[in-house]
């Protein structure tokens, strides 16, 4: 499967489960904009270590949760 169609969350299933990945234990950070409960739990289930929003403010950075 070419990565060009994947998205982040589809990569790192990929890396956590395939037996043809290359490195099943790289850590893998997820930036986006977008933080409602739906992408974080199919993040969290893919096996994402860190989730950090953008854009990041002074204010608020880093915003991170740590699920390993």
């Amino acid at each position: 499967r070419s990565l060009r169609t994947m998205n982040g969350v589809e990569l790192t299933r990929y890396l956590r489960t395939e037996s043809t990945s290359p490195s099943p234990t790289v850590p893998v950070v997820m930036v986006s904009e977008r933080v409602d409960q739906p992408i974080l739990l199919e993040a969290h289930d893919a096996g994402i270590n860190e989730f950090l929003l953008k854009p990041p403010r002074a204010t608020a950075w880093p915003v991170t949760s740590t699920w390993r």
